[in-house]
């Protein structure tokens, strides 16, 4: 990819000038198809949809980067925290911290665009909390 294409996974195309987006479509079109063939088929189903590298790239670093099992565990232990065995100045202390935790990995933004990321993102770990346990393994 390291070819001089890299602009197709960092530049969005109504950024590209229109003398130019013939042959960059051209271009986009063949490295997005080889970014579906190189993308684990477990995840492909969330990127297919995406016909420009720009967007394509954009998801599937989210997808990757972001640390989804750490959000995952967060998330989880949000949804699950009970107050047995414990008293309530600990159970207290413990919702302290998983909020701390959370606002750390999912801080404020300021944009919709940036919001409406979070927001699938945190839904998205919602669904595979709730899974049926025969489906965990997704």
């Amino acid at each position: 990819m390291g070819q001089g294409y890299e602009d197709h996974l960092v530049t969005p195309e109504d950024a590209i000038p229109e003398v130019d987006k013939v042959q960059w479509k051209k271009i986009d079109a063949q490295l997005c198809s080889v970014l579906w063939q190189s993308v684990d088929p477990k995840i492909l189903h969330h990127l297919r949809a995406y016909k420009i590298c720009f967007k394509f790239w954009t998801q599937a670093k989210g997808l990757y980067t972001n640390n989804i099992q750490r959000f995952y565990k967060v998330v989880s232990d949000i949804v699950h925290v009970r107050q047995q065995d414990m008293d309530l100045s600990t159970y207290i202390g413990q919702i302290a911290s998983l909020k701390e935790e959370f606002l750390t990995l999912m801080p404020f933004t300021n944009g919709a665009e940036a919001q409406q990321i979070q927001t699938d993102k945190f839904f998205m770990v919602l669904t595979l909390i709730g899974l049926r346990s025969d489906l965990e393994s997704v």
